[in-house]
Formats: C-alpha cells, structure tokens, sequence
C-alpha cells in the first residue's frame, strides 16, 4: 500500500512538472508593456485596467512554448522578440522573461500613433496602418498557412460571407465594465466567443441576433460548425 501511494505521488508530481514546462504560468512572462499601457491610460488606469485583465485572461497572454519559444516562432507568438533573419531552421531562443506574446503594441501603434490599429511588420520595425474595417487582417497574418489557418465551416462561411461579420465582431465584442450605464462598453480583448455571451452573438438587441437571448446562442454555439481548423479529417 505504501508503495502504491508513493509511486501515485510520483507520478503525480510528474504530470505537475510537465505541465509546468508546458505553458509556464503567466506571471513569468513579461507583461511590462500591457501594464505600461494600462498605467498611463487616465489616472490609475482606470480606463484601460479592464481591458488589460481581459487581455491576461486570454490566449494572445500565454503564446510561450518549448517549440515556439525562438526568435523565428516570435514572429506570430511574440512579434516584439523576434528577429527578422531568423530561420525556422535557423533560429535562437528567446528568454522567457523577455517575451511579452501578442501584446497591445502589435496591433495598436504608440502614441503619436498613424491609427487606432495598425499591423507591426517584424522585417521593418514599422507599423503599417489598417481602418477598422480591415481588422481582419491583423488576424489572418498569423492565423493562415497550412498549419494555422482557420477554416470556417458551413455556419461560419455564412456569417462571414453573407453576413459581412469579421473576427472582431464575435472574437472582440463590446462588452459592460461598469454597472453604471453612463460607462461605455469597450471590446473585449480575451478573444473568447462563449465567455462573452450575449454580446459576442450580438443578441439582446445589441448586433446581429438582436432579436434572440442568451440561452438561443448557447444552443446555437454548442450545435454549430463555426471553425473547421488545418489538419482535421475532412
């Protein structure tokens, strides 16, 4: 019995470590930049707080991996770390504590800014200006070839193609950070569909589906083809 109780420990402190090595927790990354922003927006960062939280709440937070981790991999993972000569098979890691993921300024550019978004071009160092409108393409960047691409299933194709919906429209939905009415909605910077419901569906008369409830895009969401990703058996 004793023995069995030490190798269940064992294995357990295993699977702990592994998953460790896995994906690092977030507070190891350097999220120095996402804090910056959030501390010079208003006093305390009263404005940009919750969409920073959302943000470390999210994948875009977490992009650091054993295979990914280099200066290479950087260029979608942690576009700021990466370096434009680099290789994939000609390439060098980066520290952990250095790497900062998708961060704020790979989408939105520093003050005196060209615009409100704008796509960071790892080969020059610059910025390359977007209107909202083509938000799309600072998904598509990194979210395309072979590996990567996301392939929209029946649902998704219609939404997309007839229904003029972009990524952002249910990826980065404008949602409530204040019971007070008088506080705007800001988008949603966790990129989670499900965890943002109603808005993400735009139901309860707030987009798309105005005429629909929570409970219809819960059902909906569950049922739907939205995503087919690469590599999955057609």
């Amino acid at each position: 019995m004793r023995k069995k109780i030490i190798a269940q420990t064992s294995v357990g402190i295993l699977l702990a470590a592994a998953l460790l090595c896995a994906r690092p927790a977030a507070a190891f990354y350097n999220q120095s930049e996402a804090d910056g922003c959030a501390g010079c927006h208003y006093p305390s960062g009263a404005h940009m707080k919750p969409v920073v939280d959302k943000w470390k709440a999210g994948p875009h937070s977490r992009t650091f991996g054993r295979v990914q981790g280099n200066t290479f991999c950087a260029r979608c993972h942690a576009p700021f770390e990466a370096d434009p000569g680099a290789s994939y098979m000609n390439n060098s890691p980066v520290k952990l504590e250095d790497w900062q993921s998708v961060t704020c300024g790979v989408c939105h550019p520093p003050y005196p800014r060209p615009s409100v978004i704008a796509r960071y071009d790892v080969d020059t160092g610059e910025y390359v200006s977007l209107d909202l409108a083509d938000a799309d393409e600072l998904c598509v960047g990194c979210h395309s070839g072979e590996r990567h691409r996301v392939e929209f299933g029946k649902i998704g194709r219609k939404c997309v193609e007839k229904g003029g919906a972009r990524c952002i429209d249910c990826h980065m939905p404008k949602v409530p950070w204040s019971s007070d009415p008088s506080v705007p909605m800001r988008a949603s910077h966790d990129f989670k569909v499900e965890g943002n419901l109603p808005y993400s569906c735009g139901v309860n008369g707030t987009g798309c589906h105005g005429g629909r409830d929570v409970r219809w895009a819960i059902k909906k969401i569950a049922r739907w083809e939205i995503h087919k990703w690469a590599g999955e058996a057609k």
